[in-house]
């Protein structure tokens, strides 16, 4: 089983990016990520893998 932990982790770290900047809808943020790494599918991207591609996405993001 996977750790439980990590849906803290994950939320927080995507609760403290996007406060940054607020303006974008959640649907952005996603379509943003795919686009920005060409992912056509995020359903099997690991969880850490996913929190590195948030970070990437916002701080290279205008």
């Amino acid at each position: 089983m996977k750790k439980p932990d990590r849906i803290d982790v994950f939320c927080d770290l995507l609760k403290t990016l996007w406060k940054e900047k607020p303006d974008l809808r959640f649907g952005q943020i996603i379509e943003g990520i795919k686009t920005q790494n060409q992912i056509e599918d995020l359903f099997y991207t690991p969880d850490n893998e996913f929190e590195k591609l948030l970070s990437y996405f916002f701080n290279n993001s205008k």
